[in-house]
């Protein structure tokens, strides 16, 4: 019975050397990378309890340190509201920081609501303030109308934009339907 109980004994820390468990490196700390990747991210962006926007992202990520974000191929929702009709917006990539509450869109950016359309190359939200503004040429095409500007400050809780200086206003034009074709 002896001899049973020291092969088994034996056999099980034959086992356990084989299967690795050897000496580990003790309680050293990993070194973690401080960026965390997502792809075909889904995100909701809630002010209170109300739900403000949804989306989708390509690719997303986010430095843990630092609260750096980026993304690629960005599509939002925002549902409609009081006043408001649903809108969708695309841009080809952003950037941002959490910690600083500020999130620029970049590459072509088109905001659809109902059948006006905006155009512009960037626009910057700023979550101080809750304005989102633009420093590239920008259009916005409606039923009957183009308005164009070197730029726009947008207020999404007033419900204005300001175009800034130069900005030129055509009305009975062609404009550009929400698919992008061209109307009269």
């Amino acid at each position: 019975m002896f001899r049973r109980v020291w092969t088994r004994t034996v056999a099980l820390s034959l086992l356990a050397a084989a299967t690795g468990c050897a000496p580990g490196k003790g309680s050293e700390v990993e070194d973690v990378p401080p960026e965390v990747r997502f792809d075909k991210l889904r995100f909701e962006v809630y002010r209170g309890p109300a739900i403000e926007a949804t989306g989708t992202a390509g690719v997303a990520r986010m430095r843990r340190d630092t609260g750096e974000l980026a993304a690629q191929r960005v599509q939002v929702q925002f549902p409609p509201a009081a006043g408001r009709e649903e809108a969708q917006l695309e841009a080809a990539r952003g950037t941002g920081s959490a910690t600083e509450r500020w999130f620029q869109l970049e590459g072509g950016v088109v905001l659809v609501q109902g059948s006006d359309r905006v155009d512009t190359e960037r626009a910057r939200f700023d979550g101080t303030d809750r304005l989102i503004r633009g420093d590239a040429p920008v259009t916005l095409r409606g039923d009957g109308y183009v308005l164009a500007g070197p730029g726009f400050t947008l207020d999404p809780d007033a419900r204005t934009v300001r175009m800034a200086g130069g900005a030129a206003l055509r009305t009975g034009a062609p404009t550009a339907s929400a698919s992008g074709g061209t109307s009269r």
